[in-house]
C-alpha cells in the first residue's frame, strides 16, 4: 500500500511522535541550508500538536508555516488558519506564518499564488487532517470543481472552492492547495484521533473514488508515502 498506519495507544503518545518527525524533518532541511517549509492543517486536533512543536528547539527564524487551507475570513477572526497558527506559535520567535488567503476575508487567490511561487519546493512536511465526510484540506465531496483539486497532472497549486453543503460551523468559501502540491512534500503525515476518523478511513478505502472520498488522493498515490498517525 503507498500509505502506512501507525496507530498509538494514547493521545499523549500519538502528539510526541508527531513533533519528533516534524522537527526532524525541519532540522534536516536546514542542516542542508534548503527552505524550511511545514504545509498544515487547520482544525482543532493538530492545533495542542504546533503549540508544543513552537516549543522546540530550532531556529524558528529560518521556517515558513502555511496552511494548506483556509477559509475566506479576515486574519483577524477565530475561523481564519492564519489567525489560529499565530497564536498556536507564538513562542516560536521569528517564524513566518505565510497566508495564502487575503488580510481582508475576500475571495481571491493573489494570497496563494504569491505563497505557493514563493515556495515552488518540496515542502519540508505536509500535514494532513481528515473529516468525517472524508474531505482534506479543502478538497470536499460534493465541491463543483473537486476534479481539478484531485487531479495529480493538474500544474494548479492552488484553488477557489466551496464545499456543497456547506459546513454550519464554518460556512465560508475557500482557498485550498491542490492535491498534487500537497504531495510536493518529503514527508506526507495524516494526522487523525478518534474512532470516527479511523471508520471515515476505512470507509474511503472501500469506497475507493476520490470523488467520493477526496483523502483517497492523497493517501492512494504510488510515489508518496504517507504516513497515517493515529490515536483514539
Amino acid at each position: 500500500m503507498p500509505f502506512e498506519l501507525i496507530p498509538y495507544k494514547s493521545a499523549a503518545d500519538w502528539q510526541r511522535a508527531l513533533i519528533k518527525r516534524l522537527v526532524a524533518r525541519v532540522r534536516e532541511d536546514l542542516a542542508a541550508d534548503r527552505p524550511a517549509v511545514l504545509c498544515l492543517a487547520g482544525g482543532s486536533t493538530p492545533l495542542a500538536v504546533y503549540a508544543e512543536l513552537a516549543a522546540a528547539d530550532l531556529d524558528w527564524s529560518r521556517v515558513t508555516v502555511l496552511p494548506g487551507d483556509d477559509r475566506c475570513v479576515p486574519h483577524t477572526d477565530s475561523h481564519s488558519n492564519v489567525y489560529q497558527f499565530r497564536e498556536a506559535f507564538a513562542k516560536a520567535a521569528g517564524i513566518t506564518v505565510l497566508p495564502i488567503t487575503e488580510a481582508d476575508g475576500s475571495n481571491g487567490l493573489q494570497a496563494a499564488l504569491d505563497a505557493t511561487n514563493a515556495n515552488p519546493m518540496h515542502f519540508s512536511a505536509t500535514v494532513l487532517g481528515m473529516g468525517n465526510d472524508m474531505h482534506t484540506a479543502s478538497l470536499f465531496p460534493g465541491a463543483v470543481n473537486l476534479a481539478a483539486g484531485i487531479d495529480k497532472l493538474s500544474h494548479t497549486d492552488v484553488l477557489q472552492t466551496v464545499p456543497d453543503p456547506l459546513p454550519p460551523e464554518a460556512p465560508y468559501p475557500r482557498i485550498t492547495l491542490t492535491a498534487q502540491r500537497l504531495l510536493r512534500s518529503r514527508a506526507v503525515i495524516l494526522a487523525i484521533r478518534g474512532q470516527a476518523k479511523r471508520d471515515a478511513l476505512r470507509r474511503a478505502m472501500d469506497l475507493g473514488d476520490p470523488l467520493q472520498a477526496p483523502i483517497l488522493a492523497l493517501i492512494n498515490d504510488s510515489a508518496t508515502n504517507t504516513e497515517i498517525h493515529w490515536a483514539p
